[in-house]
């Protein structure tokens, strides 16, 4: 397993974009690094990361760290809250207790954070570990 954040990101920003839910295209993801522009009424999603603390070194280097994927849900509030909830819910259990690439993805809570503007906001908050040499 290589110890890199950057591999860890691309990773698991990737099993997000192959098993994107039904309506969200690739260009309605914000992702990590990359220009977006924020649809005026179509269903999004914001990819974002937190820095890394080491969790554990050991006498010979070996390092584990840990981290957080949150993914963002904004649904126009047309569209009602129940798919917003099913999504969350399905890319929750994508995630969650899995292997994926150098990450080592187990907690996952989903917040509810309201309305805001023309959007209801849910946040799906990954915890994840990397770890090597």
């Amino acid at each position: 397993m290589s110890y890199s954040l950057a591999d860890a990101i691309v990773s698991l920003v990737n099993e997000v974009r192959g098993n994107l839910p039904l309506g969200i295209a690739d260009e309605q993801v914000s992702k990590p690094g990359a220009k977006f522009k924020t649809p005026t009424a179509d269903n999004w999603l914001r990819l974002t990361f937190s820095d890394s603390v080491p969790d554990e070194n050991t006498p010979n280097c070996y390092f584990r760290d840990e981290c957080f994927f949150a993914v963002d849900f904004f649904y126009a509030k047309d569209n009602g809250i129940i798919q917003l909830t099913r999504d969350v819910e399905a890319v929750r259990v994508l995630l969650r207790n899995r292997n994926i690439g150098n990450a080592s993805a187990f907690n996952a809570t989903i917040k509810d954070l309201g309305e805001g503007g023309p959007w209801f906001h849910k946040q799906l908050l990954l915890t994840f570990t990397y770890e090597g040499l």
